[in-house]
């Protein structure tokens, strides 16, 4: 590996998709630049890519559940069938996702039985939420289904199934910071959801053959990937003689804002302005050894790596910012260089506390770093007769 150099600046979104669609082009580039002894780039139409590529994958759910007569969940038999494509791919990792392990419902005790279907379709493969998205249909299904069979609201079903804080979930984690109810509380007063809900019946009454629906939905999301391996960062740090910084870090600028995300770090440790604070591409001849921007969490593992870097400087510059306390950031580098003083620092960084893989099977092992929450409320409207929708309002 150390005989090539391979780099990126920046990719135009597309997240999970781009994790391994990215081999097949690849792989036939290599092998004719390997056959002919020249450079070789490939470059497929939109028509050849859609094609070719794999798609977020499609799920089919059976499920039975067992609950109280006021809807509460007591248990969950769970059947999901995830349509991989014709090669495995990422899809093992997305069935792992798209179990609830973790969901803002909470489940007492559940059988999950998740299958892998092979197909004669393009492999289907990671997309934004790794199977989460999925999950969090399924999950709206069920609460609803339950409304429904006990003559419930759907919306005090899902309130009275909330996770809280303190809950263990599936993946035998305990929840920590995690404040469902009053994030849903706070997007039902926001989004005034109460008048909305009489507005859209008397809508739906005076109106026949255009419809209005609205819901709300909560989610809990665990951030980064239960693979110890995966859970770190590095990033290169370079002062220079005018005041400058130039930084590298093992995640790639897609669109998320990573690259201001660790400039604006790097930037409050050294106490300069961000605009003395320049980017550099990710290259493995630099930042070596790295891991996919993926998972949520790139800023964190390579912003924690930027201050961890940017504080070893720090420490190195703390004699000359003594000698010289008023001086500036480009006066106190003078001086380290004068001394001898390295200017240049690698820093790693590990996510704390996660110290074994998760086992899906036993459901042993660190699940996750830590968790998210929301809620949302969505207005839709749809033309009985053409089929036509658009969101109306959320």
């Amino acid at each position: 590996m150390a005989e090539r150099s391979r780099w990126t600046f920046v990719l135009g979104g597309a997240f999970g998709g781009k994790a391994f669609e990215a081999l097949m082009p690849s792989g036939v580039a290599a092998v004719a630049a390997l056959k002919t002894k020249r450079p070789v780039r490939v470059v497929f139409d939109r028509a050849l890519d859609m094609r070719s590529t794999g798609k977020r994958h499609p799920i089919k759910t059976w499920f039975k559940a067992a609950v109280t007569k006021e809807g509460k969940l007591l248990g969950l038999e769970l059947k999901v069938y995830l349509n991989a494509g014709w090669n495995l791919g990422l899809s093992f990792f997305v069935l792992t996702c798209a179990l609830p392990y973790n969901s803002p419902y909470k489940i007492p005790v559940a059988r999950m039985n998740g299958v892998l279907c092979r197909t004669n379709s393009p492999s289907n493969t990671a997309f934004r939420g790794f199977g989460h998205p999925q999950k969090l249909f399924y999950m709206e299904t069920i609460m609803r289904a339950i409304s429904h069979k006990l003559g419930l609201s759907v919306d005090k079903v899902k309130e009275i199934n909330f996770v809280n804080e303190g809950d263990t979930i599936l993946a035998n984690m305990k929840l920590e910071g995690i404040f469902l109810h009053q994030c849903w509380n706070r997007c039902k007063e926001q989004a005034d959801y109460d008048t909305r809900v009489k507005e859209i019946e008397k809508f739906n009454r005076e109106n026949r053959w255009k419809k209005r629906g609205i819901a709300m939905t909560p989610t809990v999301f665990n951030l980064g990937y239960p693979v110890n391996i995966m859970l770190q960062g590095y990033a290169l740090l370079h002062a220079y003689l005018d005041g400058t910084v130039l930084l590298t870090h093992g995640g790639i600028e897609m669109g998320q804002g990573v690259n201001t995300k660790v400039q604006q770090i790097a930037a409050t440790v050294l106490e300069i302005p961000i605009t003395d604070i320049l980017i550099g591409e990710t290259s493995s001849s630099t930042v070596a050894n790295t891991f996919e921007s993926g998972g949520s969490f790139v800023a964190d593992i390579n912003g924690g790596a930027t201050k961890v870097a940017c504080e070893t400087l720090m420490e190195r510059l703390k004699p000359f910012r003594e000698a010289i306390p008023g001086g500036t950031f480009k006066d106190w580098v003078g001086a380290a260089l004068a001394s001898r003083v390295s200017l240049s620092v690698m820093g790693h960084y590990k996510v704390p506390g996660m110290t074994t893989n998760f086992d899906v099977m036993k459901r042993t092992g660190d699940f996750t770093w830590y968790f998210t929450h929301n809620a949302a409320c969505s207005e839709v409207e749809i033309d009985c007769l053409t089929g036509e929708h658009q969101v109306w309002c959320y």
